[in-house]
């Protein structure tokens, strides 16, 4: 039996802490830790997925308002322009990051970008990143040989 009883209606009763809750669901990384680790992009398409929403509302809607990034050009401007940056060392990476830690209280989402080794790469990021969609033709080939989604 807890020694202490809680009269919530009392003026003087100390309430109990309670935990902070997330504003989305967080699912775990995947591979956390491990040179196989999931990118912070596919972290937002698996929670868009979880939430039943599109990546491109998740992320203007919802976590793009806890940053300082302006979206005030258009919406799709962000998504075919800069979301693939979100990966990388820069501005929208830190940033994206932090809203996404403060939404899931997910700690160390920024080990899913290259923040932590911003010191090593050009600074404006030349080479690093695609300029179309690509894929790791293995995981393609483990994907569709589990018979799950192309990730």
């Amino acid at each position: 039996m807890p020694d202490v009883t809680y009269d919530l209606f009392a003026d003087d009763a100390e309430a109990p802490a309670v935990a902070p809750r997330s504003t989305l669901y967080h699912c775990p990384i995947i591979d956390e830790g491990t040179p196989m680790q999931e990118s912070l992009l596919n972290y937002l398409h698996r929670i868009a997925r979880e939430h039943q929403i599109r990546v491109m509302d998740l992320l203007v809607q919802i976590v793009l308002p806890k940053t300082s990034v302006s979206v005030h050009y258009g919406r799709f401007r962000f998504a075919t322009e800069y979301a693939r940056t979100v990966n990388g060392y820069g501005k929208y990476s830190s940033e994206v990051s932090a809203a996404l830690v403060d939404l899931t209280c997910k700690p160390n989402l920024r080990s899913s970008t290259f923040l932590h080794w911003s010191g090593l790469f050009d600074g404006k990021g030349a080479g690093l990143l695609h300029p179309t969609r690509t894929w790791c033709p293995d995981c393609l080939a483990e994907a569709e040989s589990a018979g799950g989604p192309h990730n």
